[in-house]
């Protein structure tokens, strides 16, 4: 007669079930089993049949269905699916949305978010991941939710003497007031400093804009060579990204953002452009969590990229 507390290891690589027939609720409802499989997104005949579905890759696909789970607050099958494309797909614009997304989940799922922590530095520390300021971020504000308030500041500091630009070093400051500031309440001890006062004075800074002039005797030997549309920033985003694009030369030009199904979401540009560089901002706060393809068409010749928004 087999153990009650036996834990049974199910091995299904490969297997193809659907989204409607067998889901990740079965198993994780029944915690003795533990499968070990590759989880796949099946669309359906008429999804197939659209040419933008046909270029979505297996870890998108598991990206959307870890995104659905997660509006279904099915929260830890969401962050077994974010932990497996963190795992599986590293480097990738997925791979990023998953860091970006389990910090919330742990936090709903009352997690220890040391584990976090770790996976911050084990990207750190890794030679196949390119973004290390994102994971040097994330790790000040998990450290921030975690009370480790010391650790932050020291982190957010080393961000701050590496910081390339205004902005990032704005950034550092409000982390190192907000840690400081959480510190003090806590130990209901006064520092003499205005912590509150200061971040007040970051976030506007923060916040302001400055107009920055352009010389008005732009030449051709400074005009972009080439077409190029650029990959948005932030990306992932919520609800904002900016998208930019350089035109060599006077043109019509459309710039339009499509969802999975290939249907069109938003006209951002439609008529004729001047050369030079141009930026775009798509606001997205009306659109669910996801995978969406923006196009840049120019004299009937089409560049497309792949951008994530996450909610």
């Amino acid at each position: 007669m087999r153990d009650p507390d036996q834990i049974i290891t199910i091995d299904a690589q490969l297997n193809n079930w659907g989204s409607s027939i067998v889901t990740d609720d079965y198993f994780f409802e029944h915690p003795q089993y533990v499968i070990d499989y590759t989880p796949i997104w099946t669309l359906s005949d008429e999804e197939e049949s659209n040419s933008f579905n046909s270029d979505i890759s297996e870890e998108s696909r598991i990206l959307i269905n870890a995104i659905e789970l997660e509006t279904k607050d099915k929260l830890i099958p969401a962050i077994k699916l974010y932990e497996h494309i963190i795992k599986k797909y590293v480097d990738t614009p997925e791979y990023y949305v998953a860091m970006a997304r389990l910090p919330y989940l742990y936090e709903q799922a009352e997690l220890d978010n040391n584990v976090l922590i770790a996976l911050y530095d084990e990207a750190l520390n890794s030679d196949a991941t390119t973004h290390k300021k994102f994971f040097k971020g994330k790790k000040v504000a998990t450290h921030i939710k975690g009370k480790r308030y010391d650790d932050a500041i020291t982190l957010a500091e080393e961000m701050k003497a590496e910081a390339a630009f205004e902005e990032e070093i704005v950034l550092a400051e409000i982390n190192i007031t907000l840690a400081n500031l959480l510190k003090d309440t806590e130990s209901k001890s006064a520092s003499g400093v205005n912590h509150y006062s200061n971040l007040r004075n970051l976030l506007s800074k923060l916040g302001g804009s400055e107009i920055i002039e352009t010389p008005s005797d732009i030449t051709e030997s400074v005009l972009p060579k080439e077409i190029q549309l650029y990959q948005n920033y932030p990306n992932p985003f919520n609800p904002v990204t900016q998208i930019m694009f350089d035109l060599v030369k006077t043109a019509n030009v459309k710039l339009n953002v499509y969802n999975v199904n290939g249907q069109l979401v938003a006209e951002l540009a439609n008529g004729i452009m001047n050369a030079g560089n141009h930026s775009v901002d798509f606001d997205g706060s009306k659109l669910n969590s996801g995978i969406y393809y923006y196009s840049l068409e120019v004299d009937g010749s089409a560049i497309t990229k792949k951008m994530v928004l996450t909610k």
